[in-house]
């Protein structure tokens, strides 16, 4: 179960991530859509890393 939540996790950041990138979101507006921390974010970009 917990895979699959890490699964969907990395699948959400990782669509966000494009927009971030395309410059259509900051990444302070992606944590606060996600109810999380800029800095929390910023941990799990690191963690899960590109792609």
């Amino acid at each position: 179960m917990k895979s699959r939540l890490v699964n969907i996790e990395k699948d959400i950041l990782a669509a966000y991530v494009k927009k971030i990138e395309e410059g259509t979101m900051s990444k302070g507006q992606l944590a606060k859509l996600l109810g999380i921390s800029r800095i929390t974010l910023h941990r799990k970009l690191k963690q899960y890393g590109p792609g």
